[in-house]
């Protein structure tokens, strides 16, 4: 703005001031170099300024991939980790309660972000009555209630860190309906 009145002030006097005959020769060598100035500096604004635009899209590009890069290496551990529990089961059938907790002790302390490690059992409803505690679900005013009658559950057999998270024991997770998709997605695709 203070640049067009900077110009166009004095193009405006050179051009309609009075008297016309004292300013008519005057308006080419006022108005013409101070046109041109204005053009070039417009130009040069607007060459700089998508400059600038640019380099801030190519700065944000790159921080978004850094970003997505620290996420995915974040996420690649904590599958990772999942694998570990499984190798640890697949190693280990019998493994109980003390070697879940020392198995997953290590990996709680390294991944922060994990505020517990569960090892779930799938569990038909005809096996129902031989699993050796409740099967539970979080009922509608957040206390645990047995679990409705479905085709399968999937329950919490064991939780570490194991007193922070005891409640969670026995805990049938298909009934919470993302859950209970996400599991069905894993058994069709053979995916975690």
């Amino acid at each position: 703005d203070a640049l067009g009145v900077l110009v166009l002030t004095p193009v405006t006097i050179a051009a309609f001031a009075r008297p016309r005959e004292l300013w008519k020769g005057r308006a080419v060598f006022v108005g013409l170099p101070l046109l041109l100035a204005f053009f070039a500096t417009t130009a040069f604004y607007v060459y700089s300024s998508a400059n600038q635009q640019a380099a801030v899209r190519a700065d944000f590009g790159r921080r978004t991939g850094e970003i997505t890069n620290e996420i995915e290496q974040s996420l690649n551990r904590y599958l990772e980790m999942v694998h570990s529990i499984r190798s640890l089961f697949t190693a280990v059938p019998t493994a109980g309660a003390e070697a879940f907790r020392s198995f997953t002790g290590e990996l709680l302390a390294t991944h922060p972000g994990v505020q517990a490690i569960a090892w779930n059992r799938f569990v038909k409803e005809s096996d129902r009555t031989a699993w050796p505690r409740p099967i539970l679900e979080v009922g509608p005013d957040g206390e645990t209630v047995p679990a409705n009658s479905r085709p399968y559950h999937v329950v919490v057999e064991l939780i570490a860190p194991a007193d922070e998270n005891r409640i969670a024991l026995g805990l049938d997770i298909t009934a919470e309906p993302i859950r209970r998709a996400a599991i069905e997605k894993a058994a069709r695709t053979g995916k975690a």
